[in-house]
């Protein structure tokens, strides 16, 4: 990624915290540096990995975003200040609080607007 996107993985990589190599098990790249028309942006574009029966990984990919959710949603400053409490205390507590806290930064929907096909089968009488 680096030699492919460098400003953006200059960008990026100093906020890493895990090793951006994770990601690659999860995401798949199909473009990059794709010019929008009338702007300074530029799209990079993937999708979640396939397994090996060809379907998305999706709650793979999913699962690894949740386990992230304290380094993606916490500032480093209050991560490193529970580190320290925990450490103290023997208590894990500190970082659970974290962790507690960093979900519920996130909006909880009760529908995503996903809308889900169920194939019912139709029986001739």
């Amino acid at each position: 990624m680096a030699l492919q996107n460098p400003d953006l993985y200059n960008s990026l990589h100093p906020l890493l915290r895990a090793n951006p190599l994770q990601l690659k098990a999860y995401l798949e790249k199909v473009a990059c540096n794709i010019s929008i028309s009338g702007t300074q942006t530029k799209a990079h574009c993937y999708f979640v990995a396939l397994d090996g029966n060809h379907r998305p990984r999706v709650n793979d990919f999913a699962r690894f975003i949740a386990e992230q959710i304290v380094d993606i949603a916490i500032p480093r400053s209050e991560i490193a200040r529970a580190l320290k409490e925990a450490q103290e205390t023997g208590s894990a507590a500190p970082t659970t609080r974290l962790n507690n806290k960093a979900r519920n930064l996130f909006t909880k929907l009760p529908k995503s607007g996903e809308v889900r096909y169920v194939e019912k089968s139709v029986h001739q009488c």
